[in-house]
């Protein structure tokens, strides 16, 4: 039998890291603008990147190496918080990661309860 108030659980906690993951989402955002010069440019780098070595190379370049995804800001003065971002955005993209994959099992879960559901009574 299907647990309506499991689901429903599920339901909110699922809202719950949505909303979690929108925050990250735009905190990244901050974090590009304030590492590097052309910040759509090092997103596309990152995104290329990532479709190529997977989300683990991608995290260990971020931390390893972010200074191959774009050229710090020109302003000297930004300098600081350029680097200070660099070091923040593999920690937000450890975090998003997570949040994604735990949404995705929680969306499993519901998506068997919806089945099960709908499956006719025998």
């Amino acid at each position: 039998m299907i647990d309506f108030d499991e689901d429903q659980k599920l339901a909110r906690k699922l809202q719950q890291i949505h909303n979690e993951m929108d925050r990250l989402e735009a905190l990244d955002e901050v974090l590009m603008k304030k590492a590097y010069r052309d910040p759509d440019a090092a997103q596309d780098l990152m995104m290329a990147y990532r479709d190529e070595n997977g989300d683990d190379g991608l995290f260990a370049a971020l931390r390893a190496n972010p200074d191959f995804f774009g050229a710090y800001p020109e302003e000297k003065a930004r300098f600081d918080d350029a680097y200070m971002a660099r070091k923040e955005l593999p920690v937000v993209y450890a975090q998003y990661r997570r949040l994604r994959d735990e949404a995705d099992v929680i969306q499993a879960q519901r998506n068997r309860f919806e089945r099960e559901r709908d499956e006719p009574r025998r």
